[in-house]
């Protein structure tokens, strides 16, 4: 059984870090096998457990599932990761799940908590340069990928956050699917603001700044899917639920990947933390992923849940000081480092340019605040590893446009290998180094196969020679003259 302490987790930019389940074998020598600890502060209002439960026999899974319903709620089903969410008492779940420990992993469904916009702001005092996104996006050689038409066309992405704003001048036609699940609303909305920029970094036309405020990728569609609500709270369970819907709708719209700017911090490996588990096997429905590395650096040990993920590129921020000139650009010193926490996998895979990010508002959402700079009343400059993940986005999406036979494996090698290491820069803070957008599309295109060969022209077919000469009635043939 695994051991639930806490599981209150963050998007990438929360400083809040309490801890999510600890691995099975324990890393906390009085953590017993058979024992299921909690907190008061684990207890919904009515005293109850919000839980997450996984078990390959299915037949197992069902009868629980029927036990919960008798008991209590089942909240989900999370056939992704072969289990279900739900919520019962701390009593209930003694009776239920005492005898099958040995069988099923339960985790406490965490909640998931965007940054309040006071800390999103104070991430931008990493740079005293001012806002851009037109300087980010030269900074590794973006601009030159755009002015060759490389532009994301052809290329669908999702966006796994707090919904976003399609009204958005910078977004009008860009979002071709939607799914909430928090309010079940029929077309997108953002209450929150962080999924609009977060979108409209990948995608953004730049049609309110005449091009200033451009998306890597403008010529790309997003899908939104909203799993957290005006409040930026959300659980573990509607996070695993909305990566479950990209996988299961990623023909229907042409999905290639998504992002998540979000996580929380994890005491257990990859192979028990429910919402890693859940990337893993995106990825292996042919889903690229882009994922934050979370806001809790410098110290060792700090890349958050589900960066941890090995499939996931995580992604870490670049302070590129608000210059194009390379020779300037650092680790932001809230970028989260690596190893992780249990698995020691190196992580961040990648930076990208993740300080003073301009990008487009949603008005009236919580961003939408006096402790946010503004630019104009269409956009924001906010600053984190979740402005610095869909620049990472971005060119995954340029790299699939100019070969879409590209698998996700595929994505990430390129990327890592094309990358550019920062000089006396720690590999915990900066993994393989800067990713490297024309390195990696060039990198894309040379994998496309040899075209084939123009067909030969037909051949005319000739007639065939005349007979030879009989000659004039009454004279001999002319091969009998010959003669």
């Amino acid at each position: 059984m695994i051991v639930p302490v806490n599981s209150h987790t963050n998007i990438a930019g929360n400083p809040y870090t309490i801890a999510q389940s600890p691995d099975r074998k324990g890393e906390r020598a009085s953590v017993q096998e058979d024992s299921f600890r909690f907190s008061p502060t684990d207890l919904t209002p009515e005293g109850n457990l919000k839980l997450i439960v996984q078990t390959s026999d299915q037949q197992l899974l069902a009868r629980l599932m029927h036990e919960c319903v008798d008991c209590g709620k089942v909240t989900g089903l999370l056939s992704l990761i072969s289990g279900f969410s739900a919520e019962i008492s701390p009593a209930a779940y003694q009776n239920i799940f005492s005898k099958v420990s040995d069988r099923v992993s339960v985790t406490l469904d965490g909640e998931v908590l965007v940054p309040k916009p006071e800390e999103l702001a104070s991430n931008n005092g990493e740079s005293s340069q001012p806002a851009k996104l037109d300087v980010a996006l030269p900074t590794l050689g973006v601009d030159k990928l755009h002015q060759k038409g490389i532009k994301g066309k052809g290329i669908t992405w999702a966006v796994i956050d707090t919904g976003i704003n399609a009204s958005h001048p910078d977004l009008e036609g860009q979002v071709i699917g939607w799914k909430d699940f928090i309010e079940a609303t029929d077309s997108p909305v953002d209450p929150q603001g962080h999924g609009t920029h977060v979108g409209s970094t990948i995608d953004g036309t730049g049609k309110a700044s005449d091009g200033k405020f451009v998306g890597v990728a403008p010529e790309a569609k997003l899908v939104g899917v909203r799993v957290l609500d005006a409040d930026g709270s959300g659980s573990f369970s509607d996070v695993i639920k909305g990566i479950q819907w990209v996988v299961e709708h990623k023909d229907e719209f042409g999905i290639r990947g998504f992002n998540m700017s979000l996580g929380g911090t994890s005491f257990s490996s990859y192979k028990n933390d429910p919402v890693a588990q859940a990337v893993e096997k995106a990825v292996a429905a042919g889903l690229v992923a882009e994922i934050a590395a979370g806001n809790s650096g410098p110290s060792q040990g700090t890349v958050s849940t589900p960066g941890i993920a090995p499939s996931a590129k995580t992604i870490g921020a670049l302070d590129d000081k608000g210059t194009v000139d390379r020779s300037d650009d650092g680790v932001a010193r809230f970028s989260g480092t690596g190893p992780t926490k249990v698995d020691k996998l190196q992580k961040p895979d990648l930076l990208f340019p993740g300080v003073k990010i301009t990008a487009a508002l949603s008005p009236g959402s919580a961003l939408d605040s006096p402790d946010i700079p503004h630019v104009g009343d269409k956009y924001i400059t906010i600053s984190g590893t979740s402005m610095a993940t869909p620049y990472g986005s971005g060119v995954s999406i340029l790299m699939l446009s100019v070969n879409p036979d590209l698998t996700p494996q595929q994505v990430k090698e390129i990327k890592t290998r094309t990358a550019e290491k920062l000089a006396d820069v720690d590999v915990t803070r900066q993994g393989f180094g800067v990713g490297m957008p024309e390195k990696a599309v060039a990198e894309a295109e040379a994998l496309l196969p040899p075209a084939p060969p123009a067909p030969e022209p037909p051949v005319e077919p000739q007639p065939p020679p005349p007979p030879p000469s009989q000659g004039e009635p009454g004279e001999p043939p002319e091969w009998l003259v010959a003669a």
